[in-house]
């Protein structure tokens, strides 16, 4: 069953602060009622966000038939949810993945890290490193949600020699989200990611915070030598190309971009 919530309250009020309802609270306090860019739903009993042609659920897929009729109608190509029985939603590739955190930290701040980056810089960086839509379209999008999340204090943007970029898409309830870590291509293997990576984490978590981060299997052990720990599994589904049997979006590029981004 699929109920329409028009009311942000009730998100607000009833969502559990874990890892997924962390970002449905996230764009329930960003987006409020505007339903022009954000909308909520309840499916099956866990709650749901739709945005920008994505879904992000609360809970496992149930009724994976349902669902996969809702996303078409709907236009969703990609939906991100917590990892349990697994449900496979007819004509979707899944990608496994994992919610990662790290508590608290001791480490020094790097005094090179540009806190207030210009974000076409950093949306510059993301589409050198995981090559994302050039189309001006794309840009728009990209830069109209991450510049209403900086604004109302729920995203933040890190720029470390104007080469590496993370991007914080939530904070809320005690905890932060980082949805993006990308390093230019040319200006890897100088460490550049543990570094910003460290000094993320001691800014994140200096009030308190706890962070997270989704990765996949091959990305689970860099996070893991920085002090991450692994909180649930997850699980990101694609809806494939009926033509070409491929994940529809940055194909060659899924496995590189969950977990890094929100």
């Amino acid at each position: 069953m699929i109920r329409y919530i028009g009311h942000p309250e009730e998100i607000l009020r009833n969502v559990v602060t874990d890892p997924f309802g962390a970002k449905v609270k996230a764009l329930a306090q960003v987006y409020g009622g505007d339903d022009r860019f954000c909308r909520f739903y309840q499916i099956d009993g866990a709650f749901a966000a739709l945005y920008d042609n994505a879904l992000i659920l609360t809970a496992p897929p149930q009724d994976s038939e349902e669902l996969a009729a809702f996303c078409s109608v709907c236009g969703v190509n990609r939906v991100s949810a917590p990892r349990g029985e697994e449900r496979t939603l007819p004509g979707w590739y899944v990608l496994p993945s994992h919610m990662m955190a790290y508590t608290t930290d001791t480490g020094a701040l790097c005094m090179r890290m540009d806190e207030s980056p210009a974000l076409d810089s950093v949306y510059q960086v993301l589409f050198a490193s995981f090559l994302l839509p050039q189309a001006k379209d794309a840009y728009q999008m990209w830069y109209a949600e991450a510049s209403h999340r900086v604004r109302h204090g729920i995203g933040k943007a890190y720029l470390l020699d104007g080469a590496c970029t993370a991007y914080v898409s939530c904070r809320v309830d005690g905890v932060a989200y980082l949805a993006q870590l990308a390093t230019l291509p040319q200006e890897r293997g100088r460490g550049l990611a543990g570094t910003l990576l460290r000094h993320v984490v001691a800014r994140e978590t200096s009030s308190g915070r706890e962070l997270w981060v989704q990765c996949t299997d091959g990305m689970r052990p860099f996070y893991q030598a920085r002090g991450f720990r692994r909180v649930c599994d997850a699980a990101e589904y694609f809806l494939v190309s009926r033509a070409e049997g491929l994940p529809i979006g940055d194909k060659r590029n899924e496995e590189r971009r969950v977990g890094l981004d929100g």
